[in-house]
């Protein structure tokens, strides 16, 4: 992916174990670098985290139910216009804010998946929503 939003993606991969730690966040962690001088490495990491597409949407599937549990404990309520609107949102920051459209097929399928990443987040955060207050779904 050379559009999309994913590329470069610049994470910090080399480190001194003993000094340095990732921090505790379920999704997304990062390595904790305050202090530390950080050096570009020329050329590029092939990094496959999921070897299908079932693989990565099982992914997703567990990233988008952390992500509603965690906003649902610091209270954040979501509507069906919030669950459409940022729905088609990341559809269209992926395929056209972002070039996704450069990548073709495989571009236009990760703005589907992103856009079904973001629908279960906040249908997953409605639901808790709901089942607070005994509504059935």
């Amino acid at each position: 992916m050379r559009h999309s939003g994913w590329y470069p993606d610049l994470v910090v991969r080399l480190y001194a174990h003993e000094r340095y730690r990732y921090n505790a966040l379920p999704v997304h962690e990062s390595l904790e670098t305050s202090g530390a001088s950080i050096v570009a490495l020329a050329g590029d990491l092939q990094h496959l985290t999921c070897r299908d597409l079932p693989a990565f949407q099982r992914k997703q599937l567990q990233y988008a139910e952390s992500w509603a549990r965690e906003h649902h404990r610091q209270g954040q309520k979501c509507g069906m216009f919030a669950i459409i609107s940022h729905t088609y949102g990341a559809f269209l920051k992926t395929w056209l804010l972002r070039a996704g459209f450069l990548d073709g097929r495989q571009g236009w399928l990760l703005a589907v998946v992103n856009a079904q990443y973001t629908f279960n987040k906040y249908t997953t955060l409605w639901a808790l929503n709901h089942a607070e207050r005994g509504n059935d779904l």
